[in-house]
């Protein structure tokens, strides 16, 4: 569980110490995990990953850095980066550490077993690695993504109804404790009249008519 503070609860099996976080993780952003692995995002574009590494999977590469979201499968764990791009690390065996070319527009990623998804900037959807039970085969119809989520042998999506109001910005708001944030609310299908919020961060706050949040991270 990640905590409004930006650290994080672990409970569970321990077999591979995947309970076992490291110590003083502090300003996470973002959490995922597998069976036996777990993986942060920290506000600054960092990653950090541990438990079972047998495939190098909790082993993170040097260097990485802007950092939006991660995922974790089977055997391999990915990264998305800022500017959209995917990179990963683990074994390899069907291709799920290899992108498909051209995508460099990633918004969101999701991984499960051998396979990935991502949803581009477009509201496509595309899948790579095993594909034996047809979870890489992405239909016509996943499209409009909102959401995707990676099983071990299927996949999902949830579309976004396109006459239906949504958030358009992004969704995770990224920032380091002691500087200014802004961050610049938009919805589509919408005319907005007003804005209002609740539990916003200390220090943080939300003009009524511009859909801005702005101010200093406490």
């Amino acid at each position: 569980a990640l905590k409004r503070d930006g650290t994080i609860r672990v409970w569970g099996a321990d077999d591979f110490y995947q309970s076992t976080p490291p110590n003083n993780l502090t300003d996470i952003v973002s959490i995922t995990a597998t069976l036996d692995q777990c993986m942060v995002v920290f506000s600054n574009g960092k990653v950090r990953t541990w438990g079972r590494d047998h495939l190098n999977q909790s082993t993170t590469p040097e260097g990485l850095s802007l950092a939006s979201g991660g995922a974790s499968g089977s055997m391999h764990s990915l990264m998305l980066r800022r500017d959209g791009i995917v990179v990963g690390w683990g074994a390899n065996p069907d291709g799920q550490l290899t992108p498909p070319a051209g995508l460099n527009d990633a918004v969101a990623i999701s991984s499960r077993g051998r396979h990935n998804l991502a949803i581009r900037s477009n509201g496509t959807v595309i899948g790579w690695g095993l594909g034996d039970s047809g979870q890489t085969a992405v239909p016509f119809e996943a499209r409009n993504a909102r959401m995707i989520a990676a099983g071990d042998e299927h996949s999902l999506v949830l579309r976004q109804n396109e006459d239906y109001p949504a958030f358009s910005s992004p969704s995770l708001m990224i920032g380091r404790v002691g500087t200014e944030l802004s961050h610049q609310l938009t919805v589509a299908n919408a005319n907005v009249t007003a804005y209002s919020a609740m539990f916003l961060p200390e220090g943080l706050s939300l003009g009524p008519l511009s859909g801005l949040i702005s101010g200093p991270l406490m």
